[in-house]
């Protein structure tokens, strides 16, 4: 009884083997018959298999039970095989889209790697914009900062016309007064170290000379001539020292900063005017006071 078991259980392990090479059993089927094979080696072991045991406490035939189970797998497989073929069409349609999905996927990948490529592209494109920018704007910035000290420059160092026609052309007054402290101006900046060393005011220096020898003169000659006023007779001293003098008096610290010489001259010529008039007061004076007391 033991020997066509085991010849059964043989008979049985091959087709189980061949129903699950073929996908026909299901996963707890499957399990169902490994248990049942891994007793085909020895029979004893198989005769204490649980299901066994309780199938022979009930009197089941086993040859009848192994038939049963033999005719339930071979209409499983029919049944499997039968469905297969029924979804064959399907699978071969499931199949066919599944490649033309690959394809598409495979197109749509070359697409994405482009326009990878290109956000690259212009990404490097972007930085170097943002590059250009920045050095732009830092020579924007030197540009208009070095516009600003050369505009500054050029009006400090520039002598204008108007400023040369006023300086040797117009009347010694009160408005002569700005144009000299202009002069002054320009004349000091020219002096500076940083402004020496430039060839603007190489250009220019001479004719700033010029100016302020120029406007030098005619304030010597202006003051003078309002020194000499103080000579005449019936003068009033005072108000011609007040109006005369004392508000251009602007004119003769620029005499004296640019020609200490003409200034010493003209502070001669007042001395010498002044010491004559109150000589002559005093000399009056005393004529009086004799001629009172002659009285």
């Amino acid at each position: 009884m033991a020997g066509e078991a085991a010849a059964q259980t043989a008979l049985q392990g091959a087709k189980v083997e061949a129903a699950a090479t073929n996908g026909l059993l299901s996963a707890e089927e499957e399990a169902a018959a490994q248990e049942l094979l891994d007793f085909d080696d020895d029979p004893r072991e198989f005769q204490q298999d649980s299901t066994v045991q309780e199938a022979l406490s009930k009197g089941i035939d086993l040859r009848q039970y192994a038939l049963e189970v033999e005719t339930a797998l071979r209409s499983v497989e029919r049944e499997s095989i039968n469905d297969y073929i029924k979804e064959s069409e399907s699978l071969a349609g499931l199949h066919t889209e599944i490649r033309e999905c690959d394809s598409v996927l495979d197109s749509m990948e070359s697409m994405l790697r482009g326009f990878q490529g290109d956000l690259a592209s212009i990404s490097a494109q972007i930085k170097y914009l943002q590059d250009e920018s920045l050095s732009m704007n830092v020579k924007l910035r030197n540009r208009k900062t070095a516009e600003s000290q050369l505009s500054s420059f050029i009006q400090q160092i520039v002598v204008p016309p108007e400023l040369i026609t006023n300086i040797c052309e117009a009347e010694v007054n009160e408005a002569y007064l700005e144009y000299v402290l202009e002069l002054n101006k320009k004349v000091a900046f020219a002096k500076k170290d940083s402004t020496a060393m430039t060839s603007a005011c190489a250009d220019i220096a001479p004719e700033l000379e010029k100016l302020r020898i120029k406007s030098v003169h005619k304030i010597r000659d202006f003051l003078l001539g309002r020194v000499a006023s103080l000579k005449k007779k019936f003068t009033n001293i005072q108000i011609l020292q007040q109006s005369a003098l004392l508000k251009f008096k602007g004119l003769y610290r620029f005499m004296q900063e640019h020609s200490p010489e003409m200034t010493a001259e003209v502070k001669e010529a007042y001395t010498t005017t002044m010491s004559g008039i109150y000589l002559r007061h005093v000399k009056a004076y005393l004529s009086g006071l004799m001629q009172l007391r002659v009285e």
